[in-house]
């Protein structure tokens, strides 16, 4: 949508009117997805993202959703219509893919539905909008159950490729398509339900956009939102020159790709000049061989938007315009631009530490804005097994909570999902027991998993799960379990994550990186987040301070004595 459209003397009201009117639309699609999916992984984690992008593939609207996802929208649009040009795309169309290279996916779980949205009162005219809606589907039948495999060496064994193709025409479903899709993936009846679930909020979104429209017409739509989004581009740049002109570089660490336990780097240069900013990821390590260890160009792009979106608006209404004054760089071949058939399932360990990098770079130009270490990626794990009686198999996964870094006016956060989804919650112990053979034994904060600090970084998690049958299997990708989160400007490290399975002899065992690991009946996974970094020198920290967390459990008096000087009263 190009600023020539916009009409001259638009009206900043009703303007903001038509920009709630947007977000309130993507909010719908994202109701409506939540409450009709069939899986927790969408109705409880809310592992998903839906916005309405303008035909040239620029967004026009998103609301709350997977930061990274969002970041990662506006790519998918552009592979559909090389396929299918515009003037062959009709009313009652849906669009489908997967594919991270043919189709600027993220992973394979993450599966991409497209609906064009014309003006009944023009449709001749093309789509006003495509509204798009992405979701991470709990089986996409790769080697292992949940498709989730840190050792996975090719893109071939992620799962089933949807390159981007023509599910529904005009109103007519491909069912041979479906049934290729479904018919590669352990859980059917799930996926077809969120499928079903993703194609519903595009036509509430389909909905909501004719009622716009029938109120203020194609031509003053249109126009409003060419304005929104030079509006927010005129704020962004604005933001972006409150930063100190320079170069800036600064580096962050992943612990291992899933194949090799040989940690690589992430290398972030940020580059301001005015009103721009420009990240050069380049200098990063070549791609590698396991999962863990490679994004492809869309995710680490989004990855940085992330990060930029947080040091200028995170507050304000986000569309195309946000990221104008941003400019990101890559090196094909390296492991923030993977090069296919590298497999890239576990994509967030990369955009973790791009994120990390970018914001550290940022923290060197300007100290306030530095931030502690996060305590990793999504850590996410996936328990499954061969089900009995009618229930077929079934697969329990989960994103981690852990701890969050301080900053220099606060605390970090404790128990939230990591940044690169951090709108997700948990599955709730009372879901995972009523609907799998596991029993929740443990679910608690980690004392002293915080780094100390004048600001001190935020606690990590434990979680025990004891598994009830027999034949199950764990999969699970933790990050932070070599190298520490970080602390900043003086302060300590945060506690190292870890994942640690019991047979049933007492004797803890490392799982942190694993595939389909077998599992006896009555074994106890233990799920360890790590903290985030802390930040200032833990000296400096008010002593009233020290001993609230030692009463709140946060902080034991031994190491509020050791750390902060104090044996925690104030």
């Amino acid at each position: 949508m190009s600023v020539a459209t916009a009409l001259v003397g638009v009206d900043p009201v009703t303007r903001q009117v038509v920009q709630n009117r947007l977000i309130s639309i993507v909010r719908e699609m994202s109701h409506t997805l939540s409450r009709a999916s069939f899986s927790p992984i969408i109705t409880e984690v809310k592992d998903f993202s839906n916005v309405l992008l303008a035909p040239d593939g620029a967004l026009v609207a998103q609301a709350e959703g997977i930061p990274t996802f969002l970041g990662a929208m506006a790519p998918l649009l552009p592979p559909v219509l090389d396929r299918y040009p515009l003037a062959s795309v009709q009313p009652g169309d849906v669009f489908i893919s997967n594919d991270p290279y043919s189709a600027n996916g993220t992973h394979k779980n993450d599966v991409n539905v497209f609906r064009p949205v014309f003006d009944p009162a023009g449709p001749d005219a093309g789509p006003v909008f495509f509204a798009v809606s992405k979701a991470h589907w709990t089986d996409i039948g790769a080697k292992d159950p949940g498709s989730w495999s840190p050792d996975a060496r090719n893109m071939f064994q992620e799962g089933v490729t949807i390159p981007p193709l023509r599910l529904v025409a005009a109103g007519d479903w491909n069912d041979e398509l479906l049934e290729m899709i479904l018919g590669n993936t352990r859980l059917r009846e799930q996926n077809e339900g969120d499928l079903l679930a993703q194609i519903g909020a595009l036509g509430v979104a389909e909905s909501r956009v004719h009622d716009l429209l029938a109120e203020y017409g194609r031509a003053e739509v249109e126009a409003h939102v060419a304005s929104l989004i030079d509006y927010a581009e005129r704020a962004t740049r604005a933001e972006v020159a409150r930063i100190p002109d320079g170069r800036y570089r600064a580096e962050e660490w992943v612990d291992s790709d899933g194949v090799s336990e040989e940690p690589f780097r992430i290398v972030a240069v940020v580059e301001v000049d005015g009103d721009r900013m420009t990240v050069d990821l380049s200098e990063s390590a070549d791609q590698r061989a396991g999962a863990c260890g490679n994004a492809v160009v869309t995710a680490s792009v989004a990855a940085v938007r992330v990060a930029f979106k947080c040091l200028t608006l995170p507050h304000a209404a986000t569309n195309e315009g946000s990221y104008r004054p941003l400019q990101v760089i890559t090196r094909p071949g390296s492991s923030v631009h993977a090069l296919a058939p590298a497999p890239v399932t576990l994509w967030g360990d990369v955009a973790r530490a791009v994120i990390e990098a970018v914001l550290g770079a940022v923290g060197r130009a300007d100290p306030s804005r530095a931030i502690g270490g996060l305590f990793g990626n999504v850590d996410a794990m996936a328990l499954a097994g061969p089900g009995t009686g009618d229930g077929g198999e079934w697969i329990y996964f989960s994103p981690f909570a852990g701890g969050w870094g301080g900053r220099a006016g606060a605390d970090g956060l404790s128990a939230l999902c990591p940044i690169i989804n951090g709108d997700n919650d948990n599955v709730p112990c009372e879901v995972i027991e009523a609907s799998y053979p596991l029993r929740v034994e443990r679910y608690e904060l980690v004392p002293d998993s915080c780094g100390a600090g004048r600001r001190r970084g935020g606690l990590g998690v434990r979680f025990d799960v004891r598994i009830l049958e027999a034949g199950a299997t764990l999969s699970a990708s933790l990050d932070r379990y070599v190298i520490a989160p970080p602390g900043v400007q003086g302060g300590d490290d945060g506690a190292l994550s870890g994942l640690w399975v019991d047979e049933g002899d007492g004797v803890e065992l490392p799982a942190h990186k694993v595939a389909a690991r077998p599992l006896p009946a009555g074994a106890l996974v233990s799920h360890r987040t790590g903290g985030g970094g802390g930040h200032g020198d833990p000296r400096r920290r008010e002593p009233a301070l020290v001993a609230a967390d030692v009463a709140d459990g946060y902080v034991t008096p031994e190491a509020a004595a050791r750390l902060y000087g104090t044996g925690g009263t104030a």
